[in-house]
């Protein structure tokens, strides 16, 4: 015997199987995934800034504390790293500046927050570095001198004592 099913049953237990096994695909839109991404990158932007201006304190803070232990040394590589941080962190801010963007806003403040610090800690190296005791030898005394004599010649046609 053959059984009789109805078309509308069989159709009927293929669309449950088939609602059953789906899954759902969301599509977004270029610019929602845009704005994501680029809200993203804001925040990972301004939080390296945030560690880079907490390390900028801490290093102003650390160079006043050291301040004594720093005469006589040679400060002439830290001075040159200052140096290199200052001029990449002017570039950053100059090339946010340039966007005008308002998202932007906070990483300018925190980078001009940075340069100033850094510029605070270049001071204390530098004045630390000029003020070093070196001895000054006798040959370039005597040098120094000799040369002095020889510009006052020229100056006056005459050699003074």
């Amino acid at each position: 015997m053959i059984a009789e099913l109805k078309y509308n049953t069989i159709l009927k237990h293929q669309r449950e199987d088939v609602d059953k096994n789906r899954k759902l695909i969301y599509f977004f839109p270029a610019s929602h995934v845009f704005h994501l991404i680029r809200s993203w990158i804001i925040n990972r932007l301004n939080s390296t800034l945030s560690n880079q201006l907490i390390f900028a304190k801490g290093l102003v803070s650390d160079l006043k504390d050291r301040v004594n232990e720093l005469e006589g040394k040679d400060l002439n590589i830290g001075i040159d790293h200052l140096n290199d941080l200052i001029k990449v962190n002017i570039l950053l801010k100059d090339s946010i500046e340039k966007s005008n963007n308002q998202a932007l806003q906070n990483a300018d403040i925190l980078l001009s927050d940075t340069i100033e610090n850094y510029y605070t800690a270049l001071r204390i190296l530098k004045r630390k570095n000029n003020r070093s005791s070196i001895e000054t030898s006798q040959l370039a005394k005597e040098s120094c001198r000799h040369s002095l004599n020889s510009l006052q010649t020229v100056i006056n046609g005459r050699r003074t004592t």
